[in-house]
């Protein structure tokens, strides 16, 4: 933040747990009282539990989809607020992953969560733009071997 600050911008630091809906909208109220406003959104956080179909337990798949998902929906709207009540235009930018149309098999949850970003992300777009706020989502691919998610048996 030292660097930020050296070009005469201005910089803040803050943990959340987004998965945690009241921690997800403190985190935003912080921001704009640290920062005085948010222009640009990025939900980047991003949680995956590997497990077999069968064996996926309810503690896991709610953590996938509070994070990824839930956790995004209420960030999003937290700061949709603000702007609106600024009067104020915005960005959203979600990052999703290319398992939001490509199976990933032993990762249910975290497919399930990213086809949701998907149209959660089309919908918005839609629903937003007559407020100025422009939501799009960059569906990244991995960057490591497939083979590398395979566990050793």
């Amino acid at each position: 933040m030292d660097s930020i600050s050296a070009t005469k911008r201005r910089a803040a630091a803050f943990q959340a747990d987004v998965g945690n809906v009241s921690d997800g909208q403190r985190f935003i109220e912080q921001a704009v009282a640290a920062l005085g406003k948010i222009d640009i959104l990025v939900n980047n956080a991003g949680l995956e539990k590997r497990a077999d179909f069968w064996d996926v337990n309810r503690e896991d798949f709610d953590a996938v989809l509070n994070v990824n998902l839930k956790g995004m929906f209420f960030v999003t709207q937290a700061v949709v607020r603000h702007l609106r009540q600024a009067g104020r235009g915005g960005k959203v930018i979600n990052i999703s992953s290319v398992h939001e149309e490509l199976p990933f098999p032993h990762f249910a949850s975290y497919c399930a969560s990213k086809g949701g970003i998907k149209m959660l992300t089309r919908n918005l777009a839609i629903e937003l733009a007559p407020n100025g706020i422009t939501i799009n989502s960059i569906a990244a691919g991995s960057d490591r071997n497939p083979h590398q998610h395979k566990t050793p048996e």
